[in-house]
C-alpha cells in the first residue's frame, strides 16, 4: 500500500514537472524520464528522502555526516535511439559501465515494479570500487580522465569490458516491488538495454560526505587500495 500510494505521489509530481520541462527527458538506447523530487514538502515523499536507517547506514559508510544531496524518481522504457555513435557523444546513456567518482559515493533505489531481465536491471561489479581491482593502470588512467580530461571518458565501451571486467563479478539487482537496494556507485555499475515491454520505475538518493574531506581521507589513508 506505501509503494502504490508514493508511486502515485510520484507519478504526479513528474507529470508537474514535465509540464515545465524540468524533468531530464532523454530517448537513448533506453528512453528516461529523471525528476528531483528531493524539496518535495510531501510526507510520503520526506519518509524515503530523509529516512533515518538509509542516513544512518550511510554515516557508517562514509565515516561521517551527510546529507542527501539528490533524490530523483526515474522512469525508464526501450528507446528508439540505440548506441550507433561515438561514446563521448552518447555520455548519458548509462547502459554503458561507468562509475561516479573515483572515492566513495552511496546510492539507495526503491523500486515501485518487479525487476526481472527485461527491464535491463542495474548491474553493478562486486570489488570494482578498489583501485587494485583487474587492470588497475588503465582504471586509475580512467580516474584521471573523467577529473582533468573529459566528463565521458569514464565510459567504458563495450568491446572494452574484458579488461575491466569480470564476468563471475557482475550482480543484477533485480527484485520484488518495495525493495531498497544500496549500492556503492564508485564501482562499475550500469543498466543495461531494456527489452521492448520491459520497464524500469525507481526512486534514487544520492548520498555523499563533504566532497573535499571526503575525498582526501580516502587518498591520505589509501581507502582506495584497502576498502
Amino acid at each position: 500500500n506505501q509503494i502504490s500510494e508514493l508511486r502515485s505521489i510520484l507519478d504526479q509530481l513528474e507529470k508537474e514537472s514535465l509540464e515545465k520541462g524540468n524533468s531530464v527527458n532523454k530517448n537513448l538506447t533506453n528512453k528516461k524520464i529523471r525528476t528531483n523530487i528531493l524539496k518535495s514538502d510531501i510526507r510520503a515523499v520526506q519518509n524515503y528522502t530523509q529516512n533515518k536507517i538509509i542516513m544512518d547506514v550511510a554515516e557508517k559508510f562514509h565515516g561521517i555526516k551527510c546529507d542527501v544531496t539528490k533524490a530523483s524518481y526515474e522512469v525508464k522504457e526501450r528507446g528508439e535511439n540505440p548506441e550507433d555513435c561515438a561514446l563521448e557523444d552518447r555520455k548519458d546513456d548509462t547502459i554503458f559501465y561507468h562509475f561516479d567518482r573515483p572515492f566513495k559515493v552511496l546510492k539507495t533505489f526503491l523500486i515501485f515494479e518487479d525487476i526481472e531481465d527485461k527491464d535491463g536491471p542495474f548491474q553493478i561489479v562486486k570489488g570494482s570500487h578498489k583501485l587494485r581491482y583487474k587492470s588497475p593502470f588503465k582504471k586509475f588512467f580512467k580516474f584521471f580522465g573523467k577529473i582533468f580530461i573529459n566528463d565521458s571518458d569514464y565510459l567504458l565501451a563495450i568491446e572494452d569490458e574484458k579488461f575491466f571486467i569480470n564476468e563471475n563479478d557482475v550482480v543484477s539487482c533485480k527484485g520484488k516491488a518495495g525493495d531498497l537496494f544500496f549500492v556503492n556507485t564508485e564501482a562499475w555499475h550500469c543498466g543495461r538495454r531494456i527489452s521492448p515491454g520491459g520497464k524500469r520505475i525507481q526512486l534514487w538518493n544520492y548520498i555523499y560526505g563533504d566532497h573535499l574531506s571526503s575525498w582526501l581521507k580516502h587518498i591520505a589513508y589509501f581507502k582506495f587500495l584497502r576498502s
